[in-house]
């Protein structure tokens, strides 16, 4: 499922503000905002948007990949995602 860089960022905004922050805020994560170091995502969460990500935009991650600079904003995963959905099946 190829999926724009912009929905895939608002896919993203959507669940972390529903399923892990339980809707306790309104306003919209801006795609350059800090995600763990803003304490936006704490270490469940992140458990959590991985595995969203797995499900919703069928992207694993292996564990070497499963560093904070990886996660570090909604822009950079949107793009790793894009990235990811984009290589041929079985190409990393």
């Amino acid at each position: 499922m190829d999926t724009s860089i912009q929905q895939i960022t608002q896919d993203l905004d959507r669940f972390i503000r529903s399923e892990v922050l339980g809707n306790r805020r309104a306003e919209p994560i801006r795609a350059d905002e800090e995600l763990l170091k803003g304490g936006i995502v704490d270490s469940i969460g992140f458990f959590k948007l991985l595995s969203f990500i797995t499900e919703h935009f069928g992207v694993e991650h292996r564990d070497d990949e499963l560093v904070p600079d990886n996660f570090r904003t909604l822009d950079i995963i949107a793009k790793r995602i894009s990235q990811r959905q984009a290589k041929p099946s079985g190409s990393g």
